[in-house]
Order: structure tokens, then sequence, then C-alpha cells
């Protein structure tokens, strides 16, 4: 018996188990598991609080830097938006501003690895009280879980210029938070500390999708397929 070729054989099969064959494709399809959309997450957000009466901290520089704490939760994050209230209250003609990502593994829990600078743009662009929102590379950028990361602002080329607005110590999602000041360029930094107030950000994250398993096979979709692949044998076997 010789073979027919693959379309006149296939064309054999007819309307009926073309349908059927749908079918059970779909059903088949049923057994596999859909990976879910990224979870939305607050770590922080105050951006609605008002600047307390200490304002904000100024005179940030080259070598006065700043550092705001927030942590995650149990899960990993991909870091997809950060959003800080500063200014340039001097009035800085020259040099930028820089928001960095740091860890916290410097000794007593402060600043210790730059993760990524997010975030560099002329202190020009700023107003006296900007809210500055960055989702550019190097985002996003992976979180681990139950882990404190620091949100660093300092410039270069813009000495004593910036201030960073903060609010009452403890309002809003993620607050209080540590705080921390490095006053010769991130080498070293005080002792952190959260009874101070809290400088004004928002960073949201998402969390990962879980990783798709396959799902078990309906027994309707295996029965329907392995149905259809004996006639289909027969159908073709009869050729």
């Amino acid at each position: 018996m010789s073979l027919l070729p693959i379309p006149y054989r296939l064309g054999a099969i007819g309307s009926r188990n073309a349908a059927v064959l749908a079918g059970s494709l779909a059903a088949l399809a049923l057994g596999v598991a859909v990976p879910q959309a990224h979870a939305a997450a607050t770590l922080v957000d105050n951006l609605s609080a008002t600047p307390s009466g200490n304002n904000s901290f100024g005179g940030l520089s080259d070598t006065d830097w700043l550092a705001q704490s927030f942590t995650t939760t149990a899960t990993d994050y991909i870091l997809s938006s950060v959003t800080a209230l500063i200014g340039n209250t001097n009035q800085a003609t020259t040099g930028d501003y820089i928001f960095s990502i740091y860890n916290d593994s410097g000794s007593g829990g402060v600043p210790g690895v730059n993760l990524g600078d997010i975030l560099s743009n002329p202190v020009t662009s700023l107003t006296t009280s900007s809210a500055i929102t960055t989702t550019a590379s190097p985002l996003p950028l992976t979180l681990s879980p139950n882990k404190t990361y620091f949100l660093v602002l300092h410039t270069s080329g813009a000495d004593d210029t910036l201030d960073w607005y903060s609010a009452n110590n403890g309002s809003g999602t993620g607050f209080p938070t540590n705080y921390t000041i490095s006053t010769n360029g991130g080498a070293n930094w005080n002792t952190v500390d959260n009874t101070g107030p809290d400088q004004i950000m928002q960073i949201l994250a998402t969390a990962p999708p879980p990783v798709p398993t396959p799902a078990p096979l309906p027994i309707f979709g295996a029965a329907a397929a392995f149905g259809f692949s004996r006639r289909l044998r027969k159908r073709i076997g009869s050729n």
C-alpha cells in the first residue's frame, strides 16, 4: 500500500472530524497554566503629605548626600517608578542631580552598594519645589524580599543647591523609615535614624508573576484527543 501525500490524507478527514480536532486542541490548551499579570505594589508613599516645619534637608551637594530607606515584603519586586519632592532652592545654573538605589550592606545598616543610578538630570530642570518622577533606565531593578534599600540623592557639579522636602515622621504608606547623611560623597554615613522627618517620596514596584507550571490534562480533552487519533489512523489505513 502506498501512502498518499499528506495534504490529501488530511483532506479526507472531513469537516466533522476537523471539528473534533479543533475541540480536542482547545481542551488540550486548557491543560497549560497561563502566567498572571504583574501585581502592582506601593512600597512607600507620602507624596500627599504637607512638608513639615523643618521643610527639607537642604544644601545637598557633591559631598553632602541624603538617603531615605524603604523595605520590601516577602516577595521579589521589580522597581517600576520613583518619585521625590526636591527643589533647586539656590537656583544653581550648572551641574546635575542624581538619584540612586543602594542596598543596606554598609556597617550598621547604612547604604552599602550602589545598585544603579536611576536618574541624572540637570539641576536647571528643577523649580524651587518639583515632584520628580523617573521610570527611566536602568529601571526595572529587581529587589529581593524582606530587604531594606535606600533612595540616595546627591549632585554632580552643583554644590549646596538641592533640597529634599520632608514630612512629619510616620505619615504615609511604609513610613517611618530610616534616613542617614554622608558628608564625604558616600564614603561614610552617619548612624541611621528613624526619629526625624521622612523625606517625601513614592516608590512603586511590581511583583513578578508566578512561574507557569503544566496543569493536569483535562479528562475530556485527553479522551477526545485519543479517540480522534484512533479514527484518524483508521481513516488513513483504509486508504
